[in-house]
């Protein structure tokens, strides 16, 4: 009598220590569903110029009031990049409408690096608030800081190689759909990692069962507009009796 006693209590004991805290073992369910929307993350435009000697072999390369456009996206200060020989004694500006222009002074002695150089500095003190420029030798990488879609630079009366190294693109977000087949996780009170993962159905809807009273938390991974990377969109759900049917709200993704 006095075992059975015993090995009564024990299983008691036992049954009380697997029933503490949250997780499955209870009859509470947590039902949700999620959506999505696809997104462009906004960048800004890149491109590179290579610049060449003024002259070749005895061949003019670059002309007094030759010139290359530099855009911007829409609503910031459009300019174009001009050269003023220092021989011919007037200003190459072509005065070109609805745009700033950037001189650069040069004469028909200089390198390709040194007319790099002279570009680069033009640049950066005549439009360094939109934009910034990285020189390799006679390669100019010259960053739109504003992000954004911008109509391709053009070389205008130039003969420098311009090359689009990154578009620019405007953010935007598409219509909100059901996330079908998504994962979403489940995590168990203040556990550190998620300790059941489900996949949605063909209606984006998702059901947690088999589960205890406490709080848990769901989420699902997303992708920060901002920065491009992994995120998570989670909700806090507490469940008050053992067999409560919580309705989520509805987690919404970006992809």
């Amino acid at each position: 009598m006095y075992t059975r006693i015993i090995s009564c209590c024990l299983g008691v004991l036992l049954l009380a220590a697997c029933s503490k805290g949250e997780g499955p073992g209870g009859k509470a369910t947590i039902t949700g569903t999620v959506t999505k929307q696809n997104q462009a993350i906004a960048k800004n435009e890149i491109i590179e110029v290579t610049i060449i000697k003024p002259v070749i072999d005895a061949e003019v390369q670059v002309q007094h009031t030759d010139y290359f456009l530099l855009n911007a996206p829409a609503g910031a200060t459009q300019y174009y990049v001009y050269y003023t020989n220092t021989g011919a004694g007037t200003s190459g500006d072509p005065g070109l409408s609805g745009r700033e222009g950037i001189e650069v002074t040069y004469d028909n002695f200089d390198t390709n690096l040194e007319l790099a150089s002279q570009t680069e500095n033009a640049i950066v003190t005549q439009a360094g608030v939109d934009f910034s420029v990285h020189r390799n030798g006679d390669l100019l990488t010259i960053s739109n800081k504003i992000a954004g879609y911008v109509i391709d630079s053009d070389k205008g009366t130039s003969k420098f190689d311009i090359n689009v190294k990154e578009d620019g693109r405007t953010a935007s977000v598409a219509e909100v759909e059901n996330a079908v087949d998504e994962k979403v996780y489940i995590v168990y009170g203040e556990q550190e990692v998620y300790g059941d993962v489900i996949r949605t159905g063909g209606d984006g809807k998702y059901q947690f069962a088999g589960l205890k009273k406490g709080n848990y938390t769901i989420y699902c991974v997303s992708i920060d507009p901002e920065t491009g990377f992994n995120t998570q969109e989670q909700i806090a759900i507490t469940i008050s009796s053992g067999k409560e049917e919580v309705a989520a709200p509805d987690i919404n993704i970006l992809y």
